[in-house]
């Protein structure tokens, strides 16, 4: 029997956050951070003057430096 290798059947990889077109080359990016003492969600947020493609690299950019900037507090903590 043949196993199915479509495209379809595969999940789409998640991202790193959330992209809002707010005009023309303007993109709202948003972040999760985690939840403060009360519980309330904390989000990184701002506005990138670009194209598409490249609010998507800044978004990656900045999950990735948020985790090293986790990652060395607890290495140093």
């Amino acid at each position: 029997m043949e196993e199915n290798t479509d495209k379809k059947d595969k999940p789409k990889a998640r991202r790193p956050g959330g992209k809002t077109k707010r005009g023309d080359g303007k993109w709202l990016l948003r972040i999760f951070r985690g939840y403060d003492a009360g519980g309330k969600r904390i989000y990184y947020s701002e506005i990138f003057h670009s194209r598409s493609r490249e609010a998507d690299d800044r978004l990656v950019n900045e999950k990735t430096s948020d985790r090293e900037r986790v990652r060395g507090c607890f290495l140093k903590g």
